[in-house]
């Protein structure tokens, strides 16, 4: 049987952990902007990747091309 002493303990510390929990959460509130922005850097990210990819692909098929071209030469 739990003393009177360790039960306060565990009540108190299960509500310090409560109203930490919900100050955390008032901290991180919900803005819509940083999320449109993050979104948005993102599109152009992979944007620029896959555009970067095809360019990569194209110069590599090129490049095997020219070498097949003088090998029959």
């Amino acid at each position: 049987m739990k003393s009177n002493f360790s039960l306060l303990r565990s009540r108190g510390v299960k509500f310090g952990v409560a109203v930490a929990a919900l100050a955390a959460s008032a901290a991180h509130a919900i803005d819509d902007t940083a999320i449109t922005a993050a979104q948005t850097a993102a599109e152009n990210s992979v944007e620029l990747t896959s555009t970067g990819m095809i360019q990569i692909v194209a110069i590599i098929v090129g490049v095997g091309l020219v070498v097949s071209l003088l090998k029959k030469v």
